[in-house]
C-alpha cells in the first residue's frame, strides 16, 4: 500500500502487547491507571473512549492477537485496523 501522505511504499508489520497486557489507544492525556472501575478491561477502556489494538481473547485486557499494521519509513505514520 501506498502511503496517503508521501505516496512511499508501506512496510507490514504488528503492533505487540508489551508486559502480557494488551496495548490500547486512549483519548488525550488519559492513561490506564486513570481507567476506572478496576478491573483493566476491555469494557472499561471503550467506556473511557479508548480502543484495544488487536482481538482481545477474553473479556479483560490481558492477552490479543496481533494487530496488523503498516508503516511508513518516511514519515513514520503508522496505520493499524483494530
Amino acid at each position: 500500500m501506498k502511503c496517503p501522505v508521501c505516496g512511499e511504499e508501506m512496510v507490514l508489520g504488528h503492533i505487540r502487547p508489551i508486559g502480557g497486557r494488551a496495548p490500547v489507544w486512549l483519548p488525550g492525556d488519559l492513561d490506564v491507571t486513570d481507567l476506572r472501575p478496576r478491573p483493566f478491561s476491555v469494557k472499561n477502556v471503550e467506556r473511557a473512549g479508548g480502543r484495544v489494538i488487536g482481538k482481545a481473547m477474553n473479556f479483560a485486557v490481558l492477552y490479543t492477537s496481533l494487530a496488523d499494521s503498516l508503516l511508513c519509513q518516511k514519515c513514520n505514520l503508522l496505520i493499524t485496523q483494530l
